[in-house]
């Protein structure tokens, strides 16, 4: 099925600009590949929400990856969120919902939050702490290179080079009134 999510993202995604138009030869690696390395850190979730989806990236490869794992993908965008919708029902994919607003005003009951980068780490863990129950678990990506990121108050996830071809970062952070936010 992730071949069909690839054909997609060629077909319609990048036509309706929901892609950059220089993204077409790097669909696989860049947005699918990359969305699969948020399976480091996500063991067991019953549910998922990816903050700023946009046209369903990670979640729509997640919810693909984690057939019995409800995605739920929460954008701003009333036109993104309509390609995810599109993007959901052509797949046939019963496990993802699509909702339009803002993080910071909505409270979900989801095991996990998922991020591409689309905050600054710290950022985006302040909002997971607003938007999911205490002790619940956030992960965003936080970069792609050699040198390993900035310590913070999370765990530093890293995939291998051989994986995209490059080393990659994730950080992950278990909510917790504890933590400062």
């Amino acid at each position: 099925m992730l071949t069909e999510f690839h054909g997609w993202l060629r077909a319609e995604a990048l036509e309706a600009g929901g892609i950059g138009p220089d993204e077409g030869e790097r669909l696989w690696r860049r947005h699918i590949a990359d969305s699969l390395t948020f399976l480091a850190g996500l063991d067991g979730v019953s549910s998922i929400v990816d903050v700023g989806s946009g046209v369903g990236l990670p979640g729509i490869p997640l919810a693909i990856s984690l057939p019995d794992t409800q995605v739920t993908l929460l954008d701003r965008s009333e036109r993104r969120c309509w390609l995810a919708r599109r993007a959901s029902r052509v797949l046939g994919l019963a496990n993802v919902e699509v909702l339009q607003g803002e993080a910071r005003q909505l409270r979900l009951g989801h095991a996990a939050a998922v991020s591409r980068a689309t905050l600054p780490p710290q950022a985006f863990f302040d909002t997971a702490r607003v938007l999911l129950p205490e002790g619940e678990v956030a992960l965003t990506a936080v970069s792609h290179g050699a040198t390993e990121p900035a310590t913070g108050p999370w765990e530093i996830i890293r995939i291998p080079a051989a994986v995209l071809g490059g080393v990659t970062w994730l950080a992950k952070v278990p909510l917790s009134s504890a933590e400062p936010g």
